[in-house]
C-alpha cells in the first residue's frame, strides 16, 4: 500500500488549481522554511474542521432535546384520544390532530439522529506511525516525505470539509422541517375535520311511569302518571 498520493494526484483547489509543487525551489534552506510554514497552516485548517465538527454536533444535540419537548408536549395534548377510543366514545378532531403532530416530530428526531448524529469515520488529523516508519518512506527525502505528507492532509480537509458541509446541511433541513410543525398541526385538524363523521346530537328522550299510590284518608285508590326526562 502505497504511503501517500503521488504528485500527479495532488487535490485539486479552489478555482482547478492542484496544490503547488515545491520542487522547483532551488534554495533548499528556504524550501523547508516554507515547507514549515505549509504544515503550520495544514494543522491548523484541519483543527479548524475538527472545532467545526464539534459545534455541529453541539447543534444536534440541542435541537434533538427540542424535537424531544415537543413529542412530549404533543403526546400530552393528544391524551384525549386514549380515553376516547377506550371508552367507545367518539373521537374529536383536536386530539387526532395533536397525535399526527407527535409522529411527525417523532420522525424527525429519529431522523436527526440517522443522518446527523451516528458515530461514522472522520479524517484523522495528523498521519499513522506505521505509514511514517515504512521502509518506502525511509527512502525518500526528507523534504519530499513532508511535501507529499502536506498532499494528504489536503484531502483529509476536503474529506472533513465535505463531511461538515453534509451533516449541517441535512440539520438546516430538519430545523426548517420542524418549525413546520405548527403548520403541519393544522394541516392535520383540516383533514381530520373532512374525515371523521359530523358528532350525533341526541335529544332527550321522556320516559312515562304507571304507577298507583294509595291515599289512606281515601277509600278509593288514585292514579297518577309520571313524566321523567333523561338527559
Amino acid at each position: 500500500m502505497s504511503l501517500l498520493p503521488n504528485p500527479s494526484d495532488a487535490p485539486e483547489m479552489e478555482g482547478g488549481d492542484s496544490l503547488p509543487s515545491l520542487d522547483q525551489q532551488d534554495d533548499p534552506g528556504q524550501r523547508a522554511k516554507r515547507l514549515e510554514w505549509m504544515e503550520k497552516q495544514a494543522a491548523d485548517n484541519i483543527k479548524a474542521r475538527f472545532a467545526t465538527a464539534e459545534i455541529v454536533s453541539k447543534e444536534a444535540q440541542v435541537t434533538l432535546t427540542v424535537l424531544l419537548a415537543g413529542v412530549a408536549g404533543a403526546g400530552a395534548s393528544a391524551a384525549p384520544l386514549f380515553s376516547q377510543l377506550s371508552n367507545g366514545e367518539q373521537v374529536t378532531p383536536l386530539p387526532l390532530a395533536f397525535a399526527a403532530a407527535c409522529i411527525y416530530l417523532t420522525w424527525l428526531a429519529v431522523w436527526l439522529v440517522a443522518v446527523g448524529m451516528r458515530f461514522a469515520s472522520f479524517p484523522a488529523a495528523f498521519q499513522d506511525p506505521k505509514n511514517l516508519l515504512c521502509d518506502e518512506a525511509e527512502q525518500r527525502p526528507w523534504n519530499k516525505l513532508r511535501e507529499e505528507e502536506l498532499r494528504a492532509v489536503q484531502i483529509r480537509i476536503q474529506d472533513a470539509a465535505k463531511i461538515n458541509r453534509e451533516r449541517s446541511s441535512r440539520l438546516n433541513h430538519i430545523r426548517l422541517a420542524a418549525c413546520l410543525t405548527p403548520a403541519f398541526t393544522v394541516a392535520a385538524f383540516v383533514v381530520v375535520l373532512q374525515v371523521l363523521p359530523p358528532p350525533v346530537k341526541q335529544r332527550p328522550s321522556t320516559l312515562a311511569i304507571d304507577c298507583t299510590v294509595a291515599l289512606p284518608s281515601v277509600a278509593s285508590s288514585a292514579s297518577m302518571r309520571l313524566s321523567c326526562v333523561s338527559k
